[in-house]
């Protein structure tokens, strides 16, 4: 259990997981490697959904289960791309860097009610970005590869759409994808 707040470097990762059976990850990454210099172990789990970090064919291989916690830090990662639509709406970082560099400018931004957000990747973390984005007065469109049945379409207020539609339209894109090769 990494208590200290901080991601573990990769010596650090590689000492507290050497007698490890099993793993809980978030960004580590578990790769050939890792898992050649930890014979014990049996069982991988993402904390979130994507497995972009974990080599599944080669855990596949070796006979470790690998495994993910889908939905469990859906709506966090859905404020952290919230969080960006407001920054970049505010001129946050440009604010924060002028102001540090003790140059006291104004900068202005824009507000985000009436501006369309297009979200490609409709699962648990596209329908809590819908949500907050449709509750800050954004219209919101979406996409996904498996489509968005009507009534989800209803029930979360937007507009199905193509990639191309969103990419042409939209004052934001949000994706919330698998890193595929379809995907990349």
């Amino acid at each position: 259990y990494n208590a200290t707040g901080l991601a573990y470097t990769k010596d650090e990762f590689y000492r507290v997981t050497e007698d490890a059976v099993g793993i809980i990850v978030g960004v580590e990454t578990v790769d050939r490697t890792f898992v050649d210099s930890h014979p014990k172990l049996k069982a991988v789990v993402k904390f979130g959904v994507g497995t972009d970090n974990i080599d599944l064919d080669y855990c596949n291989q070796k006979g470790i289960f690998v495994g993910r916690t889908a939905g469990s830090n859906a709506r966090s990662v859905a404020e952290a791309a919230i969080s960006f639509v407001l920054a970049d709406s505010k001129n946050l970082i440009e604010s924060v860097t002028s102001t540090r560099e003790h140059r006291w400018e104004k900068l202005t931004g824009y507000e985000i009610q009436g501006k369309t957000i297009g979200i490609i990747g409709f699962g648990a973390i596209g329908k809590e970005v819908a949500k907050m984005s449709w509750g800050l007065g954004m219209r919101v469109m979406a996409y996904d590869a498996f489509g968005v049945c009507p009534e989800t379409a209803a029930k979360f207020e937007v507009q199905v759409s193509s990639v191309d539609e969103i990419l042409r339209t939209a004052d934001f894109v949000s994706l919330h994808v698998p890193l595929t090769a379809e995907t990349e």
